[in-house]
């Protein structure tokens, strides 16, 4: 059996991201063989009852499930003993871990036949079984896994978060206009990251649906980011095996992604973002627009934005646009 490693950055905390990387990518990603759609375009619940979006799937027939929709994970994922449940085989061993140590908890990889969603279909994927400590759990609302964008890379995918939507169909954006549709890269463990603003400050953000948090950053940048007051410490996180504090600051300055300025937002500070430099956007903002992603042409757009009073926790309670 083939064995490959995994790095977890930990999307089921406050505001981290999720990734896979491998050192056999014949292995990982989980892109499917094939990928099917009926009819030009499918239309699913995205469930917005959690801080984190969920949607219902099916595994070889049997579900739903409800999963994590994260575009901070490359690939998918499947808890709380799903794997044994579905009888699926076991094709290698992985390891996973955060950057402190990628490596820290051998994990299995399965092989799955089918995952529908809605209309969707896609066939022949691999995954990792993962049976996740009780402090990962997400929330009230049980979920079984995690999934990410690579698994429907065929198709547009979008996230409607205020009308509780997701939506795959055929086609491509048009070409990036800085504004709302913005060229993302994907070389980081395939995690789209864009460019973002903070002040004067400009730095790679990743995309992370499945970052409860809003905008989260380097902790080693506090130095070069100016705030309206010192940051301070708030809470505490771990991840799948390290832990760390985690620090909040209102940022004296704007935030800006593409045309979308977000003014003063409170920003998080976590140490675990200190050696990748980059920093991570979460649902608690994502949530603000139509989200789009073009997989093929490495394209995202950011549509719709609501004008109610920002999540970011600005001082000023509320955002502009230019």
């Amino acid at each position: 059996m083939k064995s490959s490693r995994i790095l977890l950055l930990a999307s089921f905390l406050f505001a981290a991201p999720a990734a896979f990387a491998s050192e056999d990518t014949s292995d990982i990603p989980a892109r499917p063989a094939k990928s099917e759609l009926r009819g030009s375009k499918v239309t699913v619940p995205l469930n917005m009852d959690s801080p984190r979006p969920i949607i219902e799937l099916e595994i070889n027939g049997k579900g739903p499930f409800r999963f994590v929709f994260d575009t901070g994970c490359e690939g998918m994922v499947l808890m709380d003993g799903l794997a044994e449940e579905l009888h699926l085989p076991v094709t290698g061993k992985s390891h996973m871990g955060d950057p402190t140590d990628p490596e820290a908890i051998e994990i299995d990889r399965v092989a799955i036949d089918t995952v529908k969603i809605g209309g969707a279909t896609f066939t022949d994927l691999k995954a990792a079984s993962w049976d996740a400590p009780t402090h990962f759990s997400h929330g009230s609302l049980k979920t079984r896994g995690i999934i990410g964008l690579v698994v429907m890379s065929d198709f547009l995918v979008t996230f409607d978060f205020a009308n509780g939507r997701l939506t795959l169909e055929r086609g491509e954006l048009p070409a990036a206009d800085g504004r709302d549709i913005i060229d993302y890269d994907i070389r980081d463990h395939g995690i789209p990251s864009i460019p973002l603003t903070l002040g004067d400050v400009s730095l790679s953000a990743h995309i992370d649906s499945g970052s409860p948090g809003t905008i989260t950053v380097p902790e080693n940048l506090r130095n070069r980011l100016k705030f309206m007051s010192e940051p301070v410490i708030v809470g505490h996180a771990r991840t799948v095996n390290s832990s760390f504090n985690v620090l909040r600051a209102t940022l004296d300055g704007n935030a800006s992604i593409g045309g979308h300025v977000f003014e003063q937002p409170n920003l998080a500070l976590i140490s675990m973002l200190n050696d990748s430099g980059n920093a991570n956007i979460g649902s608690a903002l994502l949530r603000q627009f139509e989200v789009t992603f073009d997989q093929k042409n490495t394209r995202v757009r950011f549509a719709n934005r609501t004008k109610t009073a920002s999540a970011l926790g600005s001082n000023r309670g509320h955002v502009v646009s230019e």
